[in-house]
């Protein structure tokens, strides 16, 4: 009984220090309001092909440089730029608003117990290309 308690009181402690740790990090995006989202969407579709089967999510840049160094998908990000994701289509784009400019895009890879996109650019999304060779 004594070892039961001592365990959920370590159990708790250890979420409450992650909670800490997560609440303190410093972030390097905001999320973008509905309303916004569908004008950047609507700007950024005169550039690119967008998937229409999913609404994406979309952070503001805040930090480009705590941005880039987490990530260096969006390096040659400014402040302000967005960093928007199609999770079920596994695409990210850096899109600059006020250049009007399309900075990056590449595919997205998930933790497979990542459901939803994150909310931050620190989060542990990466754009990498599949290096595996291909045979013929």
């Amino acid at each position: 009984m004594k070892k039961n308690i001592l365990v959920l009181v370590v159990v708790a402690l250890i979420i409450i220090a992650g909670g800490v740790y997560y609440w303190y990090q410093p972030k390097s995006s905001t999320p973008v309001p509905a309303a916004d989202a569908k004008a950047v969407i609507e700007k950024l579709a005169k550039h690119i092909i967008l998937p229409t089967n999913e609404t994406p999510e979309i952070g503001r840049i805040d930090d480009p440089i705590q941005a880039a160094k987490a990530q260096p998908f969006v390096s040659g990000a400014q402040k302000g730029d967005l960093l928007i994701v199609y999770v079920k289509a596994r695409r990210a784009i850096v899109y600059s608003p006020s250049r009007d400019l399309i900075v990056n895009v590449g595919p997205v890879s998930m933790n497979p117990t990542q459901t939803t996109a994150p909310a931050s650019t620190t989060a542990p999304v990466s754009t990498t290309t599949n290096k595996t060779p291909v045979k013929k």
